[in-house]
């Protein structure tokens, strides 16, 4: 059995269309010139989600067959590993919700295209609320730098890690959704922290909190 993590907190198979989640997509605005107000940028619609995540079953399975699915409902990103490992489990397939809000799905190799497919299914059935979709705009990044330089940064060193020095507001926004983006969960893997308490901390120290979602 292959035990297969999948859909990840950011940042995250055809679980973590990166774009998705990270929990969820949200991509740096060039800094203005001018205070002008940022318009709310438009979230990816879930059809167009839907398309880009059967691009990856497809370009992993160029035989899979692509199934008609119907949307049932949308889900917030903390029941959303849940709802989709029930509906895994209906298709006949082991999967399981993870403490820190990812997927883990058992699958024999030979059930690699059937089990993504389910996946993909599933995940159209049940797509992330738009909120979690749409791009981060100025006030958002400006509220998560706020948020991960002081509650976020001292909830991890409570919990034992030593987070590095933040980059100034400008330099977050620019590198934001880069190879170069900053956040205090970069220092967790080097803290020595066993796995449990790794998915305790995505609970109790969360990298990117409900409140700047709702800010969009």
């Amino acid at each position: 059995m292959n035990d297969r993590p999948s859909f990840p907190q950011r940042s995250t198979t055809i679980a973590c269309i990166a774009a998705l989640c990270a929990m969820v997509t949200s991509c740096a605005p060039t800094p203005a010139a001018n205070p002008t107000p940022t318009p709310t940028p438009a979230a990816t619609s879930s059809s167009q989600i839907s398309d880009q995540l059967w691009e990856q079953v497809a370009a992993k399975y160029p035989d899979a067959e692509r199934p008609s699915v119907t949307m049932v409902r949308y889900v917030d990103r903390f029941e959303w590993a849940g709802v989709i490992a029930d509906c895994m489990a209906e298709s006949g397939f082991e999967a399981e919700a993870q403490p820190n809000g990812m997927l883990a799905v058992n699958q024999d190799d030979a059930q690699g295209m059937a089990s993504d497919v389910a996946q993909w299914s599933c995940m159209v059935r049940y797509p992330l609320e738009e909120k979690y979709t749409r791009p981060f705009d100025d006030a958002q990044l400006k509220a998560l730098y706020e948020y991960q330089t002081t509650t976020l940064t001292s909830c991890l060193q409570e919990a034992g890690v030593e987070v590095s020095a933040a980059p100034s507001l400008e330099v977050f926004e620019q590198t934001w959704q880069t190879a170069e983006q900053w956040s205090p969960y970069l220092d967790v893997a080097d803290s020595g922290l066993l796995m449990d308490q790794i998915y305790e901390l995505a609970t109790t120290c969360p990298e990117l909190p409900e409140h700047v979602y709702d800010l969009g």
